[in-house]
């Protein structure tokens, strides 16, 4: 847990307090870009972003117990404008990858790495909706879609993840 000391040495831009915080912050943040940018290159650019945000903008930051739900939204928020920049959500929902048969899933983990086989679109609104918690009237203002193209993309993910798991579970 970080501590109002260190929160008050990121403010005056310490060097070790913002070390601190990197530490601290670089696992979550690193996951929840990895949850939006497939690219390792990417995500870590991506990544390296979020924090300049954080450090520039934590002066903002009321309570240091929040600088994980703060750093996180942050970094969902950057990543949604880096794949703005970069994609077309159109064309998020035409791309897909096939589930190798050879995958046998039988734990939580594997549950994250079948929604990685999702059309890009689909699995952008499922983690949106399903792991950040957002609302459909949010995720369709991030990314400038209808609340019927979320909604419906959400189903179409929640569908394919079931036919995947009856499919591995029942043979």
């Amino acid at each position: 847990m970080i501590d109002l000391r260190i929160i008050e040495a990121c403010k005056k831009q310490e060097r070790r307090a913002q070390r601190v915080v990197y530490d601290f912050l670089l696992p979550r943040l690193y996951h929840t870009c990895k949850r939006y940018i497939d690219n390792d290159t990417d995500a870590e650019d991506v990544l390296a972003e979020i924090f300049v945000i954080i450090y520039t903008k934590i002066h903002q930051l009321e309570a240091p117990e929040a600088l994980v739900a703060w750093s996180r939204k942050i970094a969902v928020r950057h990543c949604m404008a880096y794949l703005k920049r970069h994609t077309r959500f159109d064309e998020l929902t035409e791309q897909h990858h096939a589930v190798s048969p050879a995958l046998q899933p039988s734990h939580e983990k594997d549950l994250h790495q079948l929604v990685g086989y999702l059309p890009a679109g689909s699995k952008l609104v499922f983690n949106l909706a399903v792991v950040e918690g957002y609302s459909h009237k949010e995720i369709a203002d991030l990314l400038q879609i209808s609340e019927g193209t979320s909604k419906s993309q959400l189903h179409y993910a929640k569908h394919k993840l079931k036919t995947w798991l009856e499919k591995f579970y029942t043979g």
